[in-house]
């Protein structure tokens, strides 16, 4: 069986919780393995060298979209001049 400890300060120990509330993100499993191996970290990062893909595929990704919000926000402008002046009927620009 395994319990999840909750510490409370100044109170000491909580009581254990229950098991079938713990193990319930795990429902094929009685428990929770605890020191299983992370498949996203299998080795340490080498920082001496870089994975050039990768930053390049997230800065260019971050420029394609900056790229296109900043088209649809002209286009916004460009559309919002544009019902304004149809919207506008004064005596004196008539």
């Amino acid at each position: 069986m395994c319990f999840k400890l909750v510490l409370r300060p100044g109170r000491g120990r909580a009581p254990p919780v229950s098991p079938r509330w713990w193990c319930r993100p795990f429902p094929g499993r009685l428990c929770p393995q605890p020191f299983t191996r992370s498949a996203f970290v299998v080795k340490k990062a080498n920082n001496a060298q870089p994975n050039w893909l990768g930053v390049g595929l997230a800065f260019g990704t971050s420029a394609a979209l900056w790229a296109l919000h900043i088209k649809q926000h002209n286009e916004d402008v460009v559309e919002y001049e544009r019902r304004k002046a149809r919207a506008h009927k004064c005596k004196q620009c008539s």
